[in-house]
C-alpha cells in the first residue's frame, strides 16, 4: 500500500474514533506545520494587551472596509469577513470539506507543483467532532451546533438579557463570558470565500490554550508524511481544487493564473 492510500485509511480511522452520530459530519482543518496547535491567530501573539488589540482591530476594520458598508453586516458577520481576509481574531477556521483542508495543508507544494522527497516539517490534517466539543459543560453544553446570536440565549448564564446578541456585546462582556472552552458556531455563509471553502468556525472563550488541549476527545491530528504528499497533490489536481476555486475573487484568480503558468 502506498503512503497516500495509507493516509486515507488513517483519516477513516480517525473519523470513526471520533464517534459521530447520525447525520453528524466532521470538520477538517489543514495546517502547513504539524507542530502547530489549534490556537487562533489573535492568541498566538501572547500580548498582554490582547483584549485591547481585539477591539482595535474590529473597530478599525469596520470603519475602513468601505466595500462592506452597503451590505449592512452585523458585527458577527463583519468578524467572519475579517477572519477570511486574514485579520487576527479569536476564530479558528474549519471546513466540512476534506479536500479544502488538504489544500491548505499542502498549499505551498500544490501552488508550486513541487513534489518534496523529504520535508523538514510535516503538514497536518486536523479532524474535529464539533458536536462533541459543544457538548462539553465548559462549551455550549449541548451536542449540536449553534448560531452565534444564540450564544446569549442561556438565561442561566446571562440572566435573561435578551438584548445581548452580537459580537460588540461580547467585546464588552469578556470578563463575564461564561464559555471557557471554544464553541463550534454555525453562522450564515455571507462571503464568497466562506461559501467556496465550506467554512465554519470555532470561537475561543476564556481558556487561551489550544483547542486540542482543552478538548482532546473532540480532535485528532494526522501528520502528512512526505511520501504521501505526491498522492495528495494528485488528489487536489483531479478534484480541481486551486486558488481561484477557494478564493473566488480577483486576487484568487491572479494567483491561480501565476500558478498555472509557473510564475511563482
Amino acid at each position: 500500500m502506498d503512503a497516500w492510500a495509507r493516509f486515507l485509511e488513517l483519516v477513516d480511522e480517525a473519523v470513526a474514533g471520533l464517534r459521530f452520530g447520525s447525520h453528524e459530519e466532521p470538520w477538517y482543518r489543514g495546517q502547513e506545520d504539524a507542530t502547530w496547535g489549534l490556537l487562533p491567530s489573535l492568541m498566538r501573539n501572547r500580548r498582554a494587551d490582547v483584549e485591547d488589540l481585539e477591539a482595535d482591530l474590529f473597530y478599525e476594520f469596520s470603519a475602513k472596509a468601505w466595500s462592506l458598508h452597503a451590505s449592512r453586516l452585523d458585527s458577527w458577520e463583519t468578524l467572519f469577513v475579517m477572519r477570511h481576509h486574514g485579520v487576527a481574531t479569536r476564530l479558528l477556521d474549519w471546513t466540512e470539506q476534506f479536500g479544502v483542508a488538504l489544500y491548505f495543508a499542502l498549499r505551498k507544494f500544490a501552488r508550486c507543483q513541487e513534489i518534496p522527497r523529504s520535508s523538514p516539517v510535516d503538514p497536518a490534517l486536523w479532524i474535529l467532532n464539533p458536536f462533541r466539543l459543544n457538548a462539553m459543560d465548559a462549551s455550549w453544553g449541548h451536542p449540536y451546533l449553534v448560531g452565534p446570536q444564540s450564544l446569549f440565549d442561556r438565561d442561566d448564564l446571562f440572566e435573561g438579557q435578551d438584548h445581548i446578541r452580537d459580537y460588540l456585546d461580547f467585546l464588552s462582556l469578556r470578563e463575564v463570558w461564561p464559555y471557557s472552552a471554544p464553541v463550534a458556531i454555525y453562522p450564515r455563509q455571507i462571503s464568497s470565500r466562506q461559501q467556496a471553502q465550506g467554512g465554519w468556525f470555532t470561537l475561543h472563550g476564556r481558556n487561551v490554550s489550544g483547542l486540542e488541549k482543552i478538548a482532546p476527545a473532540a480532535a485528532r491530528k494526522l501528520s502528512i508524511p512526505a511520501k504521501a504528499i505526491e498522492g495528495g497533490i494528485d488528489f487536489l489536481r483531479r478534484a480541481g481544487l486551486h486558488e481561484y476555486m477557494l478564493f473566488p475573487d480577483l486576487d484568487g484568480l491572479a494567483r491561480s493564473l501565476h500558478d498555472k503558468y509557473g510564475l511563482g
